[in-house]
């Protein structure tokens, strides 16, 4: 599980760190605050989706935890 969801981590990251350059290529010309308030919404996005995934990973463990103790 935890190989699964540092896969997971390093896969959001990746992705957010090609959109987000993608991003500022291609609206160089915008302004700064709006810029940074994409880049900053993506970034959210991200960490909103590996906290699914972290909590995803703890409830497998915790069920897996559960049944050895059964």
């Amino acid at each position: 599980a935890k190989r699964k969801l540092k896969t997971s981590i390093e896969k959001e990251l990746a992705e957010a760190a090609r959109e987000i350059f993608r991003l500022l290529q291609e609206r160089s010309q915008a302004e700064l605050e709006e810029l940074r308030m994409l880049v900053m919404k993506r970034i959210t996005a991200a960490v909103e989706l590996i906290f699914n995934a972290f909590e995803t990973s703890r409830s497998v463990e915790r069920g897996s935890l559960k049944h050895l103790e059964s």
